[in-house]
């Protein structure tokens, strides 16, 4: 470890100094971003990933694993109607600095995890289930959770409800939990439901070897899929998705993903100020990673109010801002990385100071 590192490391044992992170020396910042640039540039060469199962009342939940399995927790959730592989470019380069132990799940419905049976809905709280189901089973009594985009949104409703488990909370291009207005939410439940009766008889369709799902030439295919996400995934992050977000068939290539993870839940969506008041919950180190080219655009004042509700009850709160779109840590994951490592060496000393 460099004498810069280490000075670095001793500096942010003062929680006042940690707390205003953006005070320090900006060439010792400089260097730190530079250690750790050169400490995951070797890590990528000896990173080796196994593939896990996890046992569901109607299937099973796929998941990547990396690292060693005595090393810090953390379960990482991808956006919506991604897939793990969506952490394929971002985990070698913070595996190694802290010794993690990373878990990324395939949420239920897309990549290699079970669709859920005929009948059934993908409700916006079911997947805190599952993560649960899965931290059960690995035996883990404390760890981060790292989400990206609704898997951040996931990260902080599991933050909350479990603030005696989660030790940190990582989130990517998404700084509070999915809300909405909370008017006219009658007149929207006839439709979404209409919504939901079409699509069980697209599944009884394919269940009779009648499917009627779309299929596409590898182009078109990645033309879709990134097109579909509003063009923030480059080629190549697209083709990472392709890889367990896709199946080939004799006439091309379709998608996997379960269809209705595209309707929205039939259940009451929570309102700002619910949402704000459920937040108080949160006590853990928080970090926002902000994507400077998102789509998701939302009003200062609202944003304050999360910010305010973070300050007060988080031990630590820290928000950046990254150049990049809303996959960037896919398309340009050391930038990312440099964040993540720099949070959670600022967490962990924190964390020693408390049981000094």
């Amino acid at each position: 470890m460099s004498v810069t590192l280490l000075t670095y490391r001793t500096l942010i044992r003062s929680r006042k100094i940690s707390m205003k992170y953006n005070i320090l020396p900006q060439v010792l910042q400089k260097q730190y971003i530079n250690d750790m640039s050169n400490k995951v540039d070797d890590s990528i060469k000896s990173c080796e990933v196994k593939e896990l199962t996890f046992p569901l009342p109607y299937g099973q939940l796929a998941a990547k694993e990396w690292g060693n399995p005595n090393g810090l927790p953390v379960l990482a959730v991808h956006g919506w109607l991604d897939n793990c592989g969506s952490f394929d470019p971002l985990i070698p380069h913070i595996l190694k600095p802290h010794n993690l132990h990373v878990v990324a799940i395939d949420e239920p419905g897309v990549g290699l995890s079970s669709h859920k049976p005929l009948g059934s809905e993908y409700g916006r709280w079911n997947t805190v289930l599952e993560m649960k189901r899965v931290i059960d089973d690995l035996k883990w009594d404390k760890l981060t959770v790292l989400g990206h985009s609704q898997g951040g949104h996931y990260a902080l409703l599991f933050g909350a409800i479990y603030p005696n488990l989660v030790e940190r909370v990582i989130t990517i291009d998404i700084y509070k939990p999915l809300t909405y207005h909370g008017t006219n939410w009658a007149k929207k439940v006839s439709k979404i439901t209409e919504i939901h009766m079409k699509y069980e008889g697209y599944l009884k369709d394919e269940l009779e070897n009648k499917s009627r799902a779309p299929v596409y030439s590898e182009p078109d295919a990645l033309k879709r899929l990134m097109e579909g996400h509003g063009n923030s995934l480059n080629e190549e992050s697209a083709r990472i998705l392709m890889k367990r977000g896709a199946k080939q068939l004799n006439r091309g290539i379709t998608f996997s993903r379960d269809i209705r993870l595209k309707i929205p839940s039939l259940d009451p969506p929570p309102t700002d100020q619910q949402m704000t008041q459920f937040m108080t919950h949160l006590k853990s180190d928080l970090l926002v990673i902000n994507a400077k080219q998102t789509p998701y655009q939302m009003p200062e004042d609202v944003k304050q109010r999360y910010y305010d509700v973070y300050q007060q009850n988080c031990r630590y709160f820290k928000n950046v801002s990254l150049d990049g779109t809303h996959h960037l840590h896919m398309n340009d994951p050391i930038p990312v990385a440099n964040e993540i490592n720099k949070f959670i060496t600022e967490s962990l000393a924190l964390q020693t100071k408390s049981k000094l």
